[in-house]
């Protein structure tokens, strides 16, 4: 019969707690080590193939940006263009070059980072176990690897995000000053990162305003003089976020307006069962095609049910075969203690809870009550926390069948939206669309850029271009811009003189860019003929020749 702590002798209790020392610290080099691993395989994840595809056209538009002078890049900023990446990216290209590996490389480091960041964030909130399992979890999240090698907004996002939670958790754990000033920026770097991390600093302040009689009132100072500080932060863009909000992107998305809130313009009406659909398949799957197969399912499945029964019945044998005194505890109430455990803390569960639902669904708020501002992509900010609660659900039931199983079984849902990533083209194919018109255009062949919805077509120019030598004359029309009456007149200015012009545009898949760009093809073939066409992902370019 062990010794009761309070009757131990002085020499006792001083080798206990060392030998409780000791094991602490060989289990946190297991956790580092296993952390080191996760970070690896993440690392590999998002570094394969980061420069096969081409640029996509919003990736083009950001190269475009961060590849020019520096007063232009300014101007973007002061038009209202979230300035953190913008900068970063000005300096990273001009350091390491343009390139698809060079610049997406910026990208991937952040969602590299990620991992350990939020393992880091893990450990504050709940426990080394459910921190690693949480890492786990996000270094095969394809939509995450996906935007980790992308040459958006979207995983420094994640980055800023899970460094902002971590300085505030400091803060509100010790209440002391130190953690102020990196909460005030990291905060500040959440929202200009983009826009949309408005929402990630709405949960982190509905939290504290939910819980606020559980901190000291040195805490409560401190938290209210942060808040002001990243509000005097956020100032500059105000103007501009309000006059984004009202105009939108009516006036061709940059005229002045390049859409704090999402691009109000553009963006369509969302179903109300698209946060569901974004936090349970988007988040880990991308598609419901790469969840939805069977043969993967029925392994999990098998998986799952082998290694429960399995379990049990050793637990029982193991039971039956020990002498205890205990009283036999339910699976259920094993659970409990499993989840009281892992989360110490209940008030934290607010601020996990918060954190997955309010930037998923106040969008989704706003878009339905004011106008559209919801996108899958924008709400990248919530993915760590849900890959948290993931992982604290699966803590929760390792009474009934151990973490490593059903990670395991994750895995193996995961593994097909993976094996599809890599080899499937999800970028717009530009560097093929350019090669068409390379390999088969003559000297006195002329390039018509015709844009299909409400941006300019200068856009979609500067995309192809990366990929095409600057041999053509070039034009662009908008018929999205521009009222039918003036767009013949400008067809007609454009292609006088010539007898061949190739025509690129985007493939947009709405009804109403689909119809726009049916019409002008209609009207085009009234005197020229269409005698080639190939289409790529988001592209298509068609030979005409003058009737």
């Amino acid at each position: 019969m062990s010794e009761d702590i309070n009757t131990m002798s002085a020499p006792t209790l001083a080798k206990t707690e060392q030998q409780n020392s000791e094991a602490a610290t060989s289990s946190g080099w297991i956790y580092f080590a296993l952390l080191g691993v996760i970070t690896i395989i993440a690392a590999i994840l998002r570094i394969y193939n980061l420069g096969t595809e081409s640029f996509s056209y919003d990736e083009g538009i950001m190269l475009e940006l961060t590849s020019s002078s520096f007063a232009r890049v300014m101007e973007d900023i002061r038009f209202g263009r979230p300035p953190f990446l913008v900068l970063l990216g000005y300096l990273w290209v001009n350091l390491f070059g343009k390139s698809e590996v060079a610049v997406r490389s910026l990208p991937a480091l952040a969602g590299i980072l990620s991992i350990p960041m939020l393992y880091l964030v893990g450990t504050e909130l709940f426990t080394k176990r459910v921190a690693l399992i949480a890492s786990a979890i996000m270094s095969v999240s394809t939509f995450h690897i996906f935007h980790s090698q992308d040459y958006r907004y979207y995983s420094l996002l994640t980055l800023m995000t899970l460094v902002s939670f971590y300085f505030l958790i400091r803060l509100l754990r010790t209440g002391n000053m130190r953690y102020f000033l990196p909460y005030v920026i990291t905060g500040a770097l959440v929202y200009y990162t983009h826009y949309q991390g408005a929402f990630i600093l709405l949960a982190q302040g509905l939290y504290f305003l939910l819980q606020f009689l559980r901190y000291s009132w040195r805490t409560c100072g401190i938290w209210v003089l942060s808040q002001l500080a990243i509000l005097l932060c956020l100032v500059p863009s105000a103007l501009t976020m309000l006059n984004d909000f009202t105009a939108g992107a009516d006036d061709g998305d940059y005229n002045g307006t390049i859409g704090a809130m999402g691009n109000l313009g553009p963006l369509s009406d969302p179903p109300l069962w698209i946060p569901l659909h974004t936090l349970l398949i988007k988040f880990m799957f991308i598609s419901i095609e790469n969840l939805l197969n069977v043969q993967y399912i029925l392994a999990a499945v098998a998986l799952l049910a082998i290694c429960i029964i399995g379990h049990q019945l050793w637990s029982k044998g193991r039971s039956s075969s020990t002498i205890s005194k205990k009283q036999p505890v339910s699976i259920w109430q094993q659970a409990w203690r499993d989840f009281s455990e892992a989360s110490p803390n209940r008030s934290w569960l607010l601020l996990l809870a918060l954190w997955v639902l309010v930037p998923v669904f106040v969008p989704l708020l706003i878009s339905k009550v004011v106008a559209p501002v919801y996108l899958p992509r924008y709400t990248i900010g919530a993915l760590p926390g849900f890959c948290l609660a993931i992982a604290l659900g699966l803590t929760m039931v390792r009474s009934i069948v151990p973490e490593v199983v059903t990670v395991g079984a994750l895995a193996i849902l995961l593994f097909p939206g993976l094996s599809n990533y890599y080899p499937q083209e999800y970028k717009d194919q530009w560097a093929e669309t350019a090669a068409i018109v390379t390999q088969n255009a003559q000297a006195d062949d002329k390039l018509l850029f015709i844009s299909t919805n409400n941006e300019s077509a200068t856009r979609m120019q500067s995309v192809f271009n990366v990929y095409h030598p600057d041999t053509l004359s070039e034009c662009t029309l908008d018929p999205g811009l521009t009222p039918a009456n003036e767009i013949s007149t400008q067809f007609q200015d454009c292609t006088e003189g010539y007898k061949r012009i190739w025509i690129v545009t985007r493939t947009i898949e709405t009804e109403a860019s689909t119809a726009l760009e049916m019409n002008m093809l209609e009207s085009i073939s009234e005197s020229w003929e269409i005698v080639e066409q190939d289409s790529f992902v988001g592209t298509t370019v068609r030979l005409a020749v003058h009737e």
